[in-house]
């Protein structure tokens, strides 16, 4: 092999390398500015109103009518907040002063902020491509997004299968259901990964949450044929 060629090899190994280390140092370099991240309580997000970043390096924190307000910075993947303004008693609302951005498996956000105190946070507005595989509590599911109605009273399971436990709901008057009644709204993360036939209807399970009670959200599993997929 002459000079020239050795050289070539040499460039194309160094380009390759170079163009490797870009991509490592770039992928937690996602743009938060804009973004709503909620707090995740018992492996299910909180939905409203979260932890919030604008474009003009502010953020607020409104968790249960705690509020914070301040300035944060970002360092390849560390959010540091500066808080500047305080309401309410944070009894148990988390106040990190450093995020750290991870990727995760969740169908509900490509990446996810873990606080120093150890408090978890995830983002709508980094969700995943359509038929992604994902992952639920060791359970594959494919993402959606996708919303829909019941089309009669429903049963929300743990899994997506009859042989999985249903979740028990409180209502808005304080009574104990097992049911979604006919014609709630349900907003759909995923998919099973495989079809279940009932009754001679063959439908896959949904992974998604509803809202049972004043501002109280459950996820879990319904199956399709239990909901009008708009």
């Amino acid at each position: 092999m002459n000079k020239v060629n050795v050289n070539h090899v040499f460039i194309s190994k160094l380009f390759l390398a170079l163009l490797l280390l870009l991509t490592c140092s770039s992928l937690f370099a996602i743009e938060v500015a804009g973004t709503r991240w909620n707090l995740v309580r018992d492996g299910w997000p909180i939905s409203y109103p979260g932890l919030f970043f604008a474009s003009d390096g502010t953020f607020s924190v409104n968790v249960q009518e705690n509020i914070a307000i301040g300035t944060y910075t970002i360092n390849e993947n560390d959010v540091t907040l500066n808080y500047t303004t305080i309401y309410g008693t944070y009894e148990w609302v988390p106040m990190p002063e450093k995020l750290t951005i991870y990727e995760t498996e969740s169908p509900f956000s490509y990446y996810k902020l873990i606080g120093e105190d150890g408090s978890e946070w995830i983002s709508s507005n980094f969700r995943p491509m359509s038929e992604e595989r994902r992952m639920v509590n060791n359970i594959v599911v494919y993402s959606l997004n996708l919303t829909g109605l019941t089309n009669e009273n429903a049963r929300m399971r743990v899994g997506p299968g009859t042989q999985y436990t249903y979740l028990n709901f409180r209502s808005n008057q304080g009574n104990t259901t097992s049911s979604i009644t006919q014609g709630e709204y349900v907003a759909i993360y995923g998919r099973s990964e495989h079809r279940t036939l009932i009754d001679g209807v063959n439908k896959y399970w949904y992974f998604c949450s509803v809202m049972v009670g004043i501002g109280e959200y459950y996820y879990g599993w319904i199956w399709g044929g239990l909901i009008d997929v708009r």
